[in-house]
């Protein structure tokens, strides 16, 4: 695979992995068919994850055993949408040739799918019409006994996977139990194409329940592998916003609003360009804007003035357009003449990968299947009956250009929206069919109106520099790396990005060294021939079946010396282990000492070694922990595209790691019409003022702390943004992020502290761990943090009711904090120790 995956796709091909091995052992054992429910929500990478599941049952992984007798049968019910795939497998893969790659077109006429190949084919071809399904004297077998032979003849070597597999779904259970449609065909059988159920299936989808309701209806066994969501958020390939402007009044706004469109695109380009030349990465984004256009007639291509569109463009660039920076998707799929000028037609899935293409005309093809993420700004002149369907191209439009969030310009992680044709109403509907559609939709959804970015507030400039004395952390969701590979990969890019030049040499060296340390210690106390002798002497099991009487007569053990090349095939398996320096050891070693095979069995047996691998481990822990304390404030410095390197992985960590609370130029924050400003924040809008939405505990908590003479200023913490303050907290044996919701600036004795603050009601179940893990937090920071706890609103001893703070920076109530284990425990810490606010 050219492009590495994140730790949640890997999750999911792992899990894929393990369901395929169920499907095949139930199919061998019992005969019965399996289908999978693969959930991948939109902007997952869906063909990321297949296309590497493709290599490894091709051609074998470290863990996964390879059959180059696979075949893959890939359906949807787009054309275009499988040419798409195609191109991205292709591009993706570095093992699978583009001639294992073939389109199913009517002339398909073979007995078997071939060995080793991936085909494509989708249901607009096999109708009762179609060339592909007839029986005819030019072919001699249908699309249908080509499926059913493969099937019936390698009922474990033939992987169907359904594209967008809630289409086609609807199942009358009052019926017989029989397809109503085609893509069902291949799922419950159909007696008329003389076609039996696939024995294994792999459903793609972003709506499982559909496709799980009609799972039920089969006698195949139901498998699930989900990406959740969150995962998909997290991870930075969706953008966060969509801003969608929509005209106040019913006037005139075509040329207006498509001039703000223009407006939009182009700021989007300049920043993209600023973002490029400023090295924040080595990929120039060039943003497209889309125009929706309305049906149009016999006669007229489109309702909507084509040409003005085109001379508006034309006027707010002051030139011409070039050749291909124009492009249509229209049905017609050839050139088009619009006064004077002709528009070239081009396949959606080939857009994203022309840097020509600036403005693309479309009607209502470019939703389903379709990827381009640089796609930022749309402007839609259909009617206002079309929200849903806009909804679903907005869920095409929010993925990522660069794979990932842009930390310094929330700008970069937003998409535009323009309806001329909507009105509040209308626009309410789109917002409701972002809600509910099958596209994943970002936290923040919501109009121009509601989304305000804001910038530093000049007034308290020298707080900034303050906050950065702040710890924050990095909360893993879960670990997928070992110790000895994060340490080898952090001091790869420490040294790649300049940062410690003999970093990478220094911690190989290191690996390396304690390697042979380690080895020598085996040898020493007897377990290196103990371990070696299990490796080279193999044990094999046998049994003999009597056929005739239908039992196992006799069973018996032997043993095979292990052959030199398995010996070797182990070790370089190893290279998932050793992050690659099993082979440096090799290397290093073999030069003075010319026992090449010696060598690599002296890796195998450390690797078959539990006590000698975690102290392995332990050792690569401390020296990852030490070369990150070094150089922490480094990395939290470098520029987007090498911090977002470091951000990964540290993101794989196993426990939190704590960094410099580095606060952006340009935040967002969601407000609407109950929003109320609030003075001295550290954020403001181009007005100076800040405004949020705050719940009623919330107002009167910051209303009180504001009113103290010694408070300086104020900082909303919003939840899970890149960018807020974390507190890692413990609750059921993992660990988990909390972000607790402000951060209130103090003056004391001519210096700044800070006040962490976090207001929680007490019926929910988490108020234990969350408060020991403020606790925690306190041990280590309570010098910036006079005052950290979370907030109740309850009766004190003088039965008065008012917000009391348990405050944790406070010694004797944290030590208390840290000992309790109940809801009761605590409730009695806040009435003995509660602070009034």
């Amino acid at each position: 695979m050219r492009t590495e995956l994140f730790p949640f796709q890997e999750e999911a091909l792992i899990s894929l992995h393990k369901n395929i091995e169920l499907a095949q052992s139930t199919k061998e054992q019992f005969g019965k068919n399996s289908i999978i429910s693969f959930s991948s929500p939109t902007g997952s990478g869906k063909t990321i994850v297949i296309t590497k599941l493709f290599e490894e049952v091709l051609f074998g992984s470290e863990v996964n055993e390879g059959n180059k007798n696979s075949m893959f049968l890939w359906l949807s019910d787009s054309p275009e949408l499988n040419k798409q795939t195609q191109s991205k497998i292709e591009a993706q893969s570095n093992m699978i040739n583009v001639s294992q790659i073939i389109q199913v077109d009517q002339a398909f006429d073979k007995e078997f799918f071939e060995f080793g190949h991936i085909y494509f084919l989708n249901t607009q071809k096999l109708g009762l019409d179609k060339k592909l399904t007839s029986n005819t004297e030019e072919r001699e077998y249908t699309i249908w006994d080509t499926i059913e032979n493969t099937a019936r003849q390698y009922p474990t070597n033939f992987y169907l996977v359904i594209d967008e597999a809630h289409k086609g779904t609807v199942y009358n259970a009052n019926s017989e139990k029989k397809a109503q449609s085609i893509m069902q065909k291949f799922l419950l059988g159909s007696a008329e194409d003389k076609l039996s159920p696939v024995p294994l299936t792999i459903g793609v989808t972003a709506t499982p329940e559909k496709f799980m309701q009609l799972i039920e209806q089969s006698e195949s066994l139901a498998l699930k592998v989900m990406i959740k969501p969150e995962d998909v958020r997290d991870s930075g390939l969706i953008k966060d916003r969509i801003k969608i402007a929509y005209p106040a009044l019913a006037i005139d706004n075509k040329v207006t609003m498509l001039n703000d469109a223009l407006t939009d695109w182009a700021n989007k380009g300049r920043q993209w360009k600023s973002y490029f030349e400023n090295d924040q990465d080595d990929t120039w984004v060039k943003p497209i804007m889309v125009i929706q256009v309305a049906d149009g007639s016999k006669d007229n291509i489109s309702k909507t003035d084509l040409a003005l569109i085109i001379a508006t463009i034309e006027k707010y660039l002051g030139r011409d357009l070039n050749d291909g920076e124009l492009i249509q998707t229209f049905d017609l799929k050839s050139s088009i003449e619009i006064g004077g000028k002709v528009i070239p037609y081009v396949e959606p899935y080939r857009i994203q990968d022309d840097e020509n293409i600036r403005f693309v005309l479309f009607k209502m093809n470019l939703s389903t299947g379709w990827d381009c993420p640089r796609a930022e700004t749309m402007i839609s002149y259909r009617t206002a009956n079309d929200a849903t369907y806009i909804a679903q191209l907005l869920g095409r439009m929010v993925r990522t250009p660069l794979a990932r969030r842009i930390n310094t310009n929330s700008e970069l992680n937003s998409v535009s929206l323009f309806l001329p044709g909507y009105d509040q109403e209308t626009v309410n509907r789109v917002v409701i069919s972002l809600q509910e559609s099958d596209a994943l939709v970002p936290d923040e959804t919501g109009t121009e109106r509601t989304l305000v970015d804001y910038v530093k507030n000049t007034e308290f400039e020298e707080l900034f520099s303050e906050l950065n004395l702040i710890t924050t952390y990095e909360v893993p969701r879960k670990s997928s790396l070992s110790v000895l590979k994060q340490y080898s990969r952090l001091s790869r890019l420490l040294t790649m990005n300049q940062i410690d030049m003999e970093a990478q040499k220094n911690a190989y060296d290191a690996i390396v060294t304690i390697m042979r340390e380690l080895i020598g210690e085996m040898k020493t106390d007897g377990e290196f021939d103990l371990i070696r002798q299990t490796i080279e002497s193999i044990g094999i099991n046998q049994i003999e079946f009597n056929v005739r009487d239908n039992v196992v007569e006799t069973t018996s053990q032997y043993s095979l010396t292990a052959d030199i090349v398995d010996i070797s095939i182990a070790f370089d398996k190893l290279k998932s282990l050793f992050d690659g320096l099993n082979v440096l050891y090799w290397s290093k070693y073999s030069k003075v000492e010319k026992n090449y095979s010696q060598l690599k069995l002296e890796v195998l047996i450390l690797s078959k070694s539990e006590k000698q691998m975690k102290k392995l481990f332990t050792f690569c822990e401390n020296q990852f922990n030490d070369l990150y304390e070094t150089w922490k404030f480094d990395i939290a410095n470098q520029t987007e595209d090498i911090g977002s390197e470091f951000k990964r992985l540290l993101s794989q960590v196993e426990n939190p790691i704590d960094k410099p609370f580095y606060l952006p130029e340009v935040v967002g924050y969601t407000i609407s019409e109950k929003s109320i400003e609030i003075e001295k924040h550290i954020y403001v809008d181009k007005q100076s003022e800040f405004k949020i939405d705050l719940n009623g505990w919330e107002k009167d908590i910051v209303k009180t702390m504001l009113e103290k003479a010694d408070v300086y200023a104020w900082l909303r913490n919003p939840d899970r943004k890149y960018w807020s303050m974390c507190i890692p907290y413990e609750d059921g044996g993992k660990n988990v992020p909390m972000f607790p919701d402000f951060i209130f600036i103090r003056k004391q004795h001519d210096k700044y502290v800070f006040d962490l603050l976090d207001p929680h009601d007490s019926s929910k179940n988490d108020n234990v761990p969350k408060v020991k893990g403020l606790a925690r937090y306190a041990e280590k920071y309570w010098a910036l943090f006079p005052r950290i706890g979370l907030i109740r609103r309850q009766k004190g001893k003088d039965k008065q009711e008012r917000y009391y703070l348990l405050n944790v920076s406070n010694t004797i109530v944290r030590k208390k904090v840290l000992k309790i284990t109940t809801d009761a425990q605590l409730d009695d810490l806040f009435i003995e120790y509660g602070e009034s606010l």
